[in-house]
């Protein structure tokens, strides 16, 4: 059984950020009004305005950091660092990063095959003498 105490403060919240943003939302929807935007794309603007409120008011995104991780899969064989790299990306976010490092010359073929299939970009492929290195963005 919950007290009416600890469910209080959450209204409360909820209620001051209604009020703080309802002036600031009235007062955009009636500049977009004015301005003569057709009443096709009001929405559009409305709704964007209402995100911008609402990234600043709290921080919403914070959880959307990209990070840029390092696999090192030196001298591991066909198929396992495609396998890892999938293993990977299936565990991060979108936008991180990887550097994918491989020994094994097969991973030239295995690695952009992968990211076909995932919709994942490839960024950037270097070769230095036996290393190859991919970047790898998440979708």
């Amino acid at each position: 059984m919950t007290s009416c105490a600890s469910v209080t403060p959450a209204a409360d919240a909820v209620a001051h950020f209604f009020a703080l943003t309802a002036p600031t939302r009235n007062s955009t929807s009636a500049r977009i009004a004015a301005s003569g935007v057709k009443r096709e794309m009001r929405w559009m603007l409305e709704s964007s305005a209402i995100a911008d409120m609402i990234r600043t008011f709290g921080g919403f995104y914070d959880s959307d950091e990209m990070t840029e991780k390092t696999l090192n899969l030196r001298g591991l064989k066909c198929p396992l660092p495609a396998l890892r790299t999938r293993m990977a990306l299936g565990q991060a976010q979108r936008g991180d990063i990887f550097v994918v490092e491989c020994t094994d010359p097969l991973t030239a073929i295995d690695i952009p095959n992968l990211l076909n299939q995932t919709g994942d970009t490839l960024e950037e492929t270097r070769r230095e003498k036996k290393l190859l290195t991919f970047r790898i963005r998440k979708k």
